[in-house]
Protein backbone atom coordinates (compact mmCIF):
# COMPACT_ATOMS: atom_id res chain seq x y z
CA UNK A 1 0.00 0.00 0.00
CA UNK A 2 2.76 2.52 0.73
CA UNK A 3 4.53 1.98 -2.47
CA UNK A 4 1.44 2.70 -4.64
CA UNK A 5 0.90 5.68 -2.15
CA UNK A 6 4.46 6.71 -3.30
CA UNK A 7 3.62 6.24 -7.39
CA UNK A 8 0.56 8.28 -6.40
CA UNK A 9 2.42 11.23 -4.63
CA UNK A 10 5.22 10.97 -7.70
CA UNK A 11 2.64 11.00 -10.48
CA UNK A 12 0.73 13.98 -9.20
CA UNK A 13 3.81 16.19 -8.30
CA UNK A 14 4.97 15.58 -12.17
CA UNK A 15 0.98 16.57 -13.38
CA UNK A 16 1.82 19.58 -10.81
CA UNK A 17 4.81 20.63 -12.27
CA UNK A 18 4.21 20.22 -16.10
CA UNK A 19 0.59 22.57 -15.00
CA UNK A 20 2.81 25.42 -13.29
CA UNK A 21 5.27 25.46 -16.48
CA UNK A 22 8.45 24.43 -14.46
CA UNK A 23 9.46 22.65 -17.17
CA UNK A 24 12.93 23.97 -18.82
CA UNK A 25 13.01 25.67 -22.49
CA UNK A 26 14.22 22.86 -25.12
CA UNK A 27 16.51 24.18 -27.59
CA UNK A 28 16.23 22.64 -31.05
CA UNK A 29 19.14 22.35 -33.16
CA UNK A 30 19.95 22.53 -36.71
CA UNK A 31 19.47 19.10 -38.28
CA UNK A 32 22.76 18.08 -39.15
CA UNK A 33 21.74 16.96 -43.04
CA UNK A 34 20.20 20.57 -43.31
CA UNK A 35 23.30 22.03 -42.40
CA UNK A 36 25.63 19.65 -44.47
CA UNK A 37 23.40 20.64 -47.78
CA UNK A 38 22.62 24.20 -47.48
CA UNK A 39 24.76 25.95 -45.18
CA UNK A 40 26.15 28.13 -47.91
CA UNK A 41 29.33 30.17 -46.80
CA UNK A 42 30.64 33.66 -48.44
CA UNK A 43 31.59 32.61 -51.67
CA UNK A 44 29.00 31.13 -52.81
CA UNK A 45 27.16 32.34 -56.12
CA UNK A 46 24.46 31.13 -58.61
CA UNK A 47 24.26 32.36 -61.97
CA UNK A 48 20.51 32.07 -63.73
CA UNK A 49 19.69 32.92 -67.12
CA UNK A 50 15.62 33.62 -67.18
CA UNK A 51 14.16 31.76 -69.76
CA UNK A 52 11.93 33.76 -71.00
CA UNK A 53 13.63 37.42 -71.58
CA UNK A 54 16.84 35.83 -71.74
CA UNK A 55 18.74 38.37 -68.79
CA UNK A 56 21.27 36.78 -66.48
CA UNK A 57 20.97 37.14 -62.79
CA UNK A 58 23.99 36.50 -60.22
CA UNK A 59 22.98 35.78 -56.59
CA UNK A 60 25.77 35.75 -54.03
CA UNK A 61 25.66 35.02 -50.83
CA UNK A 62 27.45 37.84 -48.74
CA UNK A 63 26.90 37.38 -45.14
CA UNK A 64 26.15 33.67 -42.98
CA UNK A 65 24.80 34.70 -39.49
CA UNK A 66 25.13 31.85 -36.96
CA UNK A 67 22.46 32.27 -33.89
CA UNK A 68 22.18 29.57 -30.99
CA UNK A 69 19.10 29.26 -29.13
CA UNK A 70 17.33 31.92 -30.45
CA UNK A 71 13.80 32.79 -28.02
CA UNK A 72 10.60 31.60 -29.88
CA UNK A 73 7.11 31.20 -27.20
CA UNK A 74 8.37 28.63 -24.89
CA UNK A 75 11.72 27.48 -26.52
CA UNK A 76 14.37 28.39 -28.56
CA UNK A 77 15.98 27.25 -31.43
CA UNK A 78 19.07 27.75 -33.68
CA UNK A 79 19.08 29.09 -36.80
CA UNK A 80 21.76 30.48 -39.57
CA UNK A 81 20.75 33.20 -41.39
CA UNK A 82 21.77 33.49 -45.54
CA UNK A 83 21.77 37.12 -47.04
CA UNK A 84 21.94 36.82 -50.67
CA UNK A 85 22.90 39.94 -52.68
CA UNK A 86 20.57 39.48 -56.26
CA UNK A 87 22.18 42.58 -58.82
CA UNK A 88 19.97 42.09 -61.51
CA UNK A 89 16.54 40.86 -60.20
CA UNK A 90 15.46 45.02 -59.28
CA UNK A 91 13.56 47.30 -59.12
CA UNK A 92 11.44 45.68 -56.81
CA UNK A 93 11.48 48.25 -54.03
CA UNK A 94 13.06 50.41 -56.56
CA UNK A 95 16.55 49.94 -56.19
CA UNK A 96 19.20 48.54 -58.83
CA UNK A 97 19.23 45.18 -56.67
CA UNK A 98 17.65 43.32 -54.03
CA UNK A 99 18.48 40.83 -50.98
CA UNK A 100 16.99 37.31 -50.63
CA UNK A 101 17.36 35.87 -46.98
CA UNK A 102 17.38 32.27 -45.94
CA UNK A 103 17.10 30.92 -42.77
CA UNK A 104 17.79 27.52 -41.50
CA UNK A 105 15.96 26.30 -38.35
CA UNK A 106 15.35 22.89 -37.14
CA UNK A 107 15.11 20.61 -40.80
CA UNK A 108 13.39 23.67 -42.96
CA UNK A 109 14.48 26.65 -45.26
CA UNK A 110 12.59 29.36 -44.93
CA UNK A 111 13.37 32.57 -47.58
CA UNK A 112 12.31 36.16 -47.91
CA UNK A 113 12.79 39.06 -50.08
CA UNK A 114 14.05 41.96 -48.65
CA UNK A 115 15.04 46.00 -49.83
CA UNK A 116 18.38 45.79 -48.22
CA UNK A 117 21.37 43.41 -47.44
CA UNK A 118 20.61 43.21 -43.67
CA UNK A 119 20.75 39.89 -41.55
CA UNK A 120 17.70 41.40 -38.85
CA UNK A 121 15.53 43.12 -40.83
CA UNK A 122 11.71 41.31 -41.76
CA UNK A 123 13.57 38.08 -39.34
CA UNK A 124 10.11 36.97 -38.69
CA UNK A 125 8.53 37.65 -41.95
CA UNK A 126 9.66 34.44 -43.86
CA UNK A 127 7.73 32.11 -46.10
CA UNK A 128 8.06 28.51 -46.25
CA UNK A 129 10.16 27.28 -49.30
CA UNK A 130 12.02 23.86 -48.22
CA UNK A 131 11.92 20.79 -45.25
CA UNK A 132 15.24 18.83 -45.76
CA UNK A 133 15.04 16.00 -46.50
CA UNK A 134 12.66 16.51 -48.77
CA UNK A 135 8.94 14.63 -47.97
CA UNK A 136 6.12 15.60 -50.19
CA UNK A 137 3.81 17.81 -48.19
CA UNK A 138 3.01 20.98 -46.40
CA UNK A 139 6.27 22.53 -45.25
CA UNK A 140 6.48 23.45 -41.89
CA UNK A 141 8.45 25.70 -39.86
CA UNK A 142 8.89 27.86 -36.28
CA UNK A 143 10.35 30.41 -38.34
CA UNK A 144 6.31 31.20 -40.17
CA UNK A 145 4.04 29.98 -37.79
CA UNK A 146 0.56 32.03 -38.32
CA UNK A 147 2.69 33.42 -41.78
CA UNK A 148 -0.30 34.00 -44.47
CA UNK A 149 2.48 32.07 -47.14
CA UNK A 150 1.83 28.00 -48.30
CA UNK A 151 4.56 25.87 -48.73
CA UNK A 152 4.13 22.38 -50.31
CA UNK A 153 6.61 19.75 -51.88
CA UNK A 154 4.44 18.68 -54.37
CA UNK A 155 7.00 15.85 -55.40
CA UNK A 156 10.72 14.51 -55.34
CA UNK A 157 12.49 13.73 -58.50
CA UNK A 158 15.24 11.14 -58.85
CA UNK A 159 16.57 12.92 -61.24
CA UNK A 160 15.74 16.15 -63.37
CA UNK A 161 18.01 17.54 -66.30
CA UNK A 162 18.54 21.14 -66.73
CA UNK A 163 20.65 22.53 -69.00
CA UNK A 164 22.77 19.19 -69.63
CA UNK A 165 23.20 18.96 -66.57
CA UNK A 166 21.79 15.77 -64.52
CA UNK A 167 20.91 16.76 -60.85
CA UNK A 168 19.68 13.52 -58.37
CA UNK A 169 16.72 14.27 -55.32
CA UNK A 170 15.32 17.12 -56.65
CA UNK A 171 12.48 18.55 -54.14
CA UNK A 172 9.94 20.48 -56.40
CA UNK A 173 7.80 22.72 -54.02
CA UNK A 174 5.05 25.37 -55.29
CA UNK A 175 4.69 28.52 -52.89
CA UNK A 176 2.06 30.47 -52.88
CA UNK A 177 1.67 34.12 -51.11
CA UNK A 178 -2.04 36.15 -50.92
CA UNK A 179 -0.39 38.71 -52.43
CA UNK A 180 -2.57 42.03 -52.94
CA UNK A 181 -6.05 42.98 -54.93
CA UNK A 182 -6.10 38.98 -54.94
CA UNK A 183 -3.42 38.53 -56.91
CA UNK A 184 -2.19 35.72 -55.32
CA UNK A 185 1.64 35.20 -56.65
CA UNK A 186 1.93 31.57 -57.11
CA UNK A 187 5.68 30.20 -57.58
CA UNK A 188 7.81 27.24 -58.21
CA UNK A 189 10.92 26.63 -56.53
CA UNK A 190 13.05 23.22 -57.89
CA UNK A 191 15.52 22.29 -54.80
CA UNK A 192 18.88 20.39 -54.99
CA UNK A 193 21.14 19.11 -52.03
CA UNK A 194 24.14 19.98 -54.15
CA UNK A 195 23.48 22.70 -55.96
CA UNK A 196 20.73 24.78 -54.01
CA UNK A 197 17.99 26.00 -56.18
CA UNK A 198 18.58 24.75 -59.60
CA UNK A 199 15.01 26.71 -61.13
CA UNK A 200 12.95 29.20 -59.89
CA UNK A 201 9.94 29.76 -62.07
CA UNK A 202 8.73 33.07 -59.79
CA UNK A 203 5.33 34.98 -60.51
CA UNK A 204 4.38 38.15 -58.54
CA UNK A 205 1.63 39.42 -60.52
CA UNK A 206 0.98 42.45 -58.17
CA UNK A 207 4.56 43.75 -59.31
CA UNK A 208 4.38 42.09 -62.61
CA UNK A 209 6.94 40.29 -62.19
CA UNK A 210 7.08 36.90 -64.03
CA UNK A 211 10.51 34.62 -64.79
CA UNK A 212 12.12 31.65 -65.28
CA UNK A 213 15.39 31.66 -63.91
CA UNK A 214 17.24 28.57 -64.95
CA UNK A 215 20.78 27.77 -63.15
CA UNK A 216 24.02 28.04 -65.50
CA UNK A 217 26.82 27.86 -63.07
CA UNK A 218 27.61 28.20 -59.71
CA UNK A 219 29.92 27.82 -56.93
CA UNK A 220 29.21 26.43 -53.47
CA UNK A 221 30.95 27.14 -50.46
CA UNK A 222 30.05 25.43 -46.97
Amino acid sequence: MKSRSSIILFAFLMLLCSCNGCKKKTNYSISADLMTAFNYKVGTYWIYRDSIGGSVDSFVVVNNQFTPAYPYENFTFDRVAISIADYKLGPIFGEDSSAWMMLLSINAIDLSVISTIDTTTGMEDFSPMVTYSFVPGPVTSVAIVNHADTGVIVQVLPTYVLNGQTYSEVGVVRHSMPGTSGKAAISRFYVNKDAGIIKMAVNYPAISLYRIWELQRYKIVK
